[in-house]
């Protein structure tokens, strides 16, 4: 049984594998990732790296790589081997790898219109929720809560911008075609605090349910350390 006290790393919201399966119902990653390598495998490099706003840095008859931003750094990854790699050396958690490769592997047309949606309209987003709702709304609430502008502050930590929803707002960039908005509602004297996280209504064309789930949860947690390195935790 994994250590649920383990500390976390900065910027890395879920400890273990085992937070990430209590979000999604998912358990067996080594076998997610393997499967996401075969499909790229089967894909051309040109194509889907057009597709997503991914940047093609090495190209040979063999092997190609496509650099692809994933929160704000730049990660590397290879065709045919799907093999993912933080050129600076750092370790990559294996659901952020499994992230990285469904989004270099999806080849659903994007709609052209654009809305903001909640975790409830995306495709079975209800069966997750209350899961999804724990790892992401209420962690953002308790910690942005009685204090709002500080979301500001993280956000710009991590490149997002300001958007105007609720009482603060900020929306960053998780892939190149895929922002993420995060919402805090200040706590007063008749409602408790609260938190959303919306996301473009394009992601159902790059992400499943359970993808975009985790999603959800990196963002308030990188926010959420963020906020922690401000206030000097």
């Amino acid at each position: 049984m994994p250590d649920k006290k383990k500390t976390e790393k900065p910027g890395v919201f879920f400890a273990d594998e085992s937070d990430v399966s209590e979000l999604t119902g998912q358990s067996n990653y080594a076998s997610s990732e393997k499967i996401a390598r075969e499909e790229l495998a089967r894909l051309k490099p040109e194509k889907q790296a057009k597709r997503c706003g991914a940047e093609i840095i090495k190209a040979g008859r063999t092997k190609t790589i496509v650099a692809v931003e994933f929160f704000g750094r730049t990660f590397e990854v290879t065709f045919p081997s799907g093999e993912v790699i933080d050129p600076n050396g750092g370790e990559i958690p294996v659901w952020e790898r499994i992230l990285i490769l469904h989004y270099l592997t999806g080849d659903s047309p994007a709609p052209a219109f654009k809305e903001l949606i909640g975790f409830a309209q995306v495709p079975s987003g209800g069966f997750y929720f209350e899961a999804y709702k724990k790892r992401s709304h209420d962690p953002l609430a308790r910690v942005f809560g009685s204090q709002p502008g500080l979301l500001i502050e993280a956000g710009a930590l991590l490149g997002a911008r300001p958007e105007e929803l609720g009482d603060v707002g900020v929306r960053l960039q998780v892939f190149p075609k895929v922002p993420v908005v995060a919402v805090v509602y200040g706590a007063d004297d008749e409602f408790p605090a609260d938190a959303k996280v919306f996301f473009e209504s394009t992601i159902n064309a790059y992400f499943c349910t359970e993808d975009i789930a985790v999603i959800g949860g990196l963002v308030a947690g990188r926010l959420i350390a963020a906020a922690k390195k401000i206030q000097g935790d």
